[in-house]
């Protein structure tokens, strides 16, 4: 059944849906016909992104940290597969 899962950020709670409603969705209310592919596709695109921001100078230190802590929740909660990142 989907539920929904919260994060705290903070002093707020940051509500999201878990794995499975979130495919709920993609399917009956969006149309996406492989929503666990779809969302594979993104999470490696945020852990790509988080890599290569890593790896810039222009991108200040305290931004990527926040940044990435969190991408990391998000990534966490809807990814398949273990995590290929080395951070």
């Amino acid at each position: 059944m989907p539920q929904v899962q919260g994060l705290r950020v903070g002093d707020r709670l940051r509500l999201h849906p878990d794995r499975e409603a979130l495919m709920l969705f993609g399917r009956e209310v969006c149309g996406v016909a492989s929503a666990a592919a779809s969302i594979e596709k993104i999470t490696d695109a945020m852990e790509a992104a988080l890599h290569a921001a890593d790896l810039d100078d222009r991108i200040p230190k305290s931004m990527l940290k926040q940044m990435s802590a969190e991408w990391r929740d998000s990534i966490s909660m809807y990814h398949l597969r273990p995590s290929r990142s080395k951070r």
